[in-house]
């Protein structure tokens, strides 16, 4: 009885180390796919963001302030194009499954915010699977986007003749949490998906103390 009765302790010492030790592989094997790669070199600050508010597509008035601290990738669009808006989105959908859900996000500004109101920026944003957490969808006043566009994030804006009520540019911007603008990427193919997630990754490096 007694040699059994010093056993038992002996028998129990190594659990916790045992415990930490599966806990650390359950979190390796856990981890994103995202952060499988590293991340390029510095980007560079192109420019900043100015300040705006306007009417995000659950109605609530948001604006620069509330993405301050967060990473996000923009773009400009209407929702009755036919040519690169849906192409564009589409892209970003595809980015929002691969991205991190926590200090990143989506933001897509309509330059024809008189047709785009809320419900119909809604509506659109349903059919691509559009997470209301994760990406917002702005309309507002038509002067101060277009303007957002050329004078902000340095895009064509500006009205059209013929069947199209805007031109605008198909690019997609990286903006830092500090509102700064860190690159340009092409909207239009999948080449430059993997280029965004690679300067997603940088920021989120850049951003660690």
């Amino acid at each position: 009885m007694g040699t059994q009765s010093a056993r038992k302790p002996a028998r129990h010492w190594l659990l916790p180390g045992t415990l930490a030790l599966l806990s650390s592989i359950a979190v390796f094997l856990a981890a994103p796919k995202f952060f499988a790669k590293p991340a390029v070199s510095p980007l560079p600050i192109l420019g900043s963001v100015p300040p705006f508010e306007l009417t995000e597509r659950s109605g609530r008035q948001l604006g620069k302030d509330d993405l301050l601290g967060t990473i996000w990738v923009a773009d400009f669009i209407f929702t009755s194009c036919d040519g690169p808006c849906p192409l564009m989105t589409r892209q970003l959908a595809k980015l929002q499954k691969e991205i991190p859900h926590q200090g990143v996000r989506l933001v897509s500004f309509s330059v024809d915010p008189e047709t785009d109101t809320p419900q119909v920026l809604d509506a659109y944003a349903g059919q691509f699977g559009a997470d209301p957490d994760l990406w917002w969808f702005f309309t507002g006043d038509k002067k101060k986007i277009h303007t957002l566009s050329r004078n902000g994030f340095l895009l064509a804006a500006k009205e059209a003749k013929g069947e199209l009520p805007v031109l605008h540019s198909s690019k997609f911007v990286l903006v830092d949490k500090n509102g700064h603008i860190r690159a340009y990427y092409s909207g239009m193919g999948n080449s430059d998906l993997e280029r965004i997630k690679k300067g997603i990754r940088n920021l989120l490096q850049e951003a660690q103390p």
